[in-house]
């Protein structure tokens, strides 16, 4: 348990009002750890607590009666042989939408048989962090056949209709990962849909541009409000 975990966390900012709670092999309780201060070393994964405090709740007095056992730890107190790291232990409060690429996978890796485990958001999320970077291509797709022109007409319309394409990306996008984490969609179709269909449209819109095919006047021909003359 971490009581705060520093924004931005870095190698040099510890984490605050930490406890660690061990069992034994019958699953009993067996210690409790607290201390203020804990810090991780990432070169050796030592774990440093400050003014640490340990409640031994193993310890038997005569007659085989139980009585915790409460000592206060040297500080600075190390343990070396704890394999949590720090992101580990604050990723479990974190949604997935949150965590990037190694995290993920982690998680997934974690809880690869476990049925009760949520796989699929965190699934989605995982192809969608390798599906962003590939957005930024599609919106230059977009925009280039738009931003072309062959007349005197202002490149305006086109503008306009580039910035309408890339909104309507963005939600796409969401409903999409939103459908992936509901069971509608597979995560891989979540993820990667968005971009194939609006790489369809920006090689349409291309060819019709490079055919010498107006875009922006086809589309206003064909809005019914579009008023007579």
């Amino acid at each position: 348990m971490v009581g705060s975990f520093p924004y931005n966390y870095t190698r040099d900012q510890p984490l605050r009002e930490v406890e660690i709670r061990t069992k034994g092999k019958e699953g009993r309780p067996a210690t409790v750890l607290k201390a203020p201060l804990a810090s991780w070393n990432a070169d050796n994964g030592a774990w440093i607590f400050q003014d640490a405090e340990l409640l031994d709740l193993r310890a038997v007095l005569g007659d085989e009666v139980e009585m915790p056992k409460f000592q206060v730890l040297p500080s600075p107190h190390i343990i070396t042989d704890f394999p949590e790291t720090p992101w580990q232990i604050v990723k479990p409060g974190l949604k997935e939408e949150y965590l990037g690429i190694p995290e993920l996978q982690s998680w997934l890796k974690e809880n690869r048989d476990k049925h009760w485990a949520p796989r699929r958001a965190y699934l989605t999320q995982w192809h969608y962090r390798w599906a962003q970077p590939w957005l930024c291509l599609v919106v230059i797709l977009l925009a280039a056949p738009l931003g072309i022109v062959f007349t005197r007409r202002g490149a305006a319309g086109g503008i306009a209709i580039a910035v309408f394409l890339s909104a309507g990306m963005l939600i796409a996008a969401e409903i999409s990962l939103s459908l992936g984490d509901a069971g509608y969609f597979s995560p891989a179709l979540a993820a990667w849909g968005t971009n194939l269909v609006f790489t369809l449209i920006a090689l349409a819109l291309l060819y019709r541009r490079l055919r010498g095919r107006p875009i922006y006047q086809s589309i206003m021909d064909h809005i019914p409000l579009r008023s007579e003359g």
